[in-house]
């Protein structure tokens, strides 16, 4: 019986035992936009901690002082990076980190949603909203059109991926572009390159991100 000869794998699990296993057995594969520190492995994935940067980067310079970061879940190498961005934008600004402007949730549209809502019911007082994607930030908006709050003229908001319906909503969002197509492409060939035994050593590559400034921001 014939098996797969490799893997590209983007996981989305809090545990890595799968991932050790292929590992161990020798099975080739890339994982796509993720980081493991505890697991030898070929990967590719975004610049996260420029893209967190850059998200609130633009907001300080916007004139936002009190920043809610709306994250995933921090087992995700993602949360954990875009948060380290979060956190030295904030510094080399110097703003005050308060943990307490971190709301830490699912990704989709209703945690985006539920997120603000919890913020406003922790009496937090904020001008800007990053969140961890965009679907989470067209939640984040809605809440924040509900409670009468002008975007961008009282809050800001900024997402992350750039996916296809941020520059439909109302207003148009503002996000952080990675480079899907790039990442696909730079993931196969580097299975490729493993497969065909041309790389012997662990490659870990980093895309850039780019900063998309829409209305929301």
């Amino acid at each position: 019986e014939r098996r797969v000869d490799g893997l590209l794998i983007s996981p989305v699990q809090d545990k890595n035992d799968d991932i050790r296993y292929l590992v161990s057995k020798g099975t080739p594969l890339v994982i796509v936009g993720r980081h493991f520190d505890d697991i030898k492995v070929d990967e590719i994935h975004s610049d996260e901690v420029r893209g967190g940067y850059l998200a609130t980067k633009h907001l300080i310079n916007r004139g936002c002082r009190k920043i809610l970061m709306i994250s995933g879940f921090l087992f995700k190498s993602a949360a954990r990076m875009r948060l380290e961005g979060y956190k030295k934008a904030l510094e080399e600004s110097g703003l005050e980190y308060n943990e307490e402007y971190v709301i830490i949730s699912d990704i989709d549209i209703e945690d985006g949603y539920n997120a603000v809502y919890e913020a406003k019911k922790k009496g937090l007082k904020f001008d800007g909203v990053f969140c961890y994607n965009d679907m989470m930030a067209f939640g984040a908006m809605k809440a924040l059109k509900e409670l009468g709050f002008g975007i961008p003229e009282d809050v800001a908001v900024v997402g992350y991926d750039d996916i296809m319906f941020s520059s439909l909503v109302c207003p148009p969002l503002t996000t952080i572009r990675i480079k899907k197509f790039e990442m696909g492409f730079e993931a196969f060939r580097m299975l490729l390159q493993r497969l065909r035994g041309r790389r012997k050593r662990v490659k870990r590559k980093i895309l850039d991100v780019e900063l998309i400034v829409r209305e929301s921001a």
